[in-house]
């Protein structure tokens, strides 16, 4: 017998994550003040492109090392946060990535959110937690691609998503990383 197709619940904005107070995050609001982050633009060509052309992009993404595991992994992810992005309001990725981190959601918060609408909206059996590992991988590989730009707080708080700074430094101009890193060695 074939289960009748459950619509999923309507998405719900992120909330802060009231398990993560690093402290070192009691210098931030400090250091914003000091070096305030430029304006964040809504709309750039990235953030503009259609579904196909943003998966085009981010699936042209050097992934060092991967597995055919690892791809498919990296694609359903780029899949599960841009079906999310569809249930919010706005015309570009970026637009709509903002109206879903409502103030003052933290990026964990964000991503629990996701991750339970994704979740919820699966026709195969899956948890929250695998949830939560595609909408990481989803939402970096967004990053790295340029068709989203967190604000700064959100990306610092409660602490950077787990390997961005490896994955921009692979996606975008690895030979001026590398540059950096000589320079830092002298």
């Amino acid at each position: 017998m074939i289960e009748p197709f459950i619509a999923a619940p309507p998405p719900t904005r992120a909330l802060p994550d009231p398990r993560y107070k690093p402290s070192s995050l009691q210098t931030v609001p400090q250091l914003l003040r000091q070096f305030p982050p430029r304006p964040l633009p809504v709309s750039w060509d990235a953030t503009r492109d259609s579904r196909g052309e943003v998966l085009a992009r981010a699936l042209a993404q050097p992934l060092r090392g991967a597995d055919r595991h690892e791809q498919s992994r990296h694609h359903r992810g780029l899949l599960a946060v841009l079906d999310w992005l569809t249930e919010f309001a706005g015309v570009t990725w970026q637009e709509r990535f903002l109206d879903s981190i409502e103030a003052p959601a933290d990026n964990q918060g964000w991503k629990h959110a996701a991750a339970h609408w994704w979740s919820s909206t699966r026709p195969e059996p899956t948890t929250v937690k695998n949830g939560i590992n595609m909408i990481a991988i989803g939402t970096a590989s967004l990053i790295c691609a340029d068709v989203l730009r967190p604000p700064v707080d959100w990306l610092m708080s409660p602490r950077t998503p787990k390997n961005l700074a490896m994955r921009l430094e692979q996606a975008r101009d690895p030979h001026g990383w590398a540059a950096f890193a000589r320079s830092l060695r002298r």
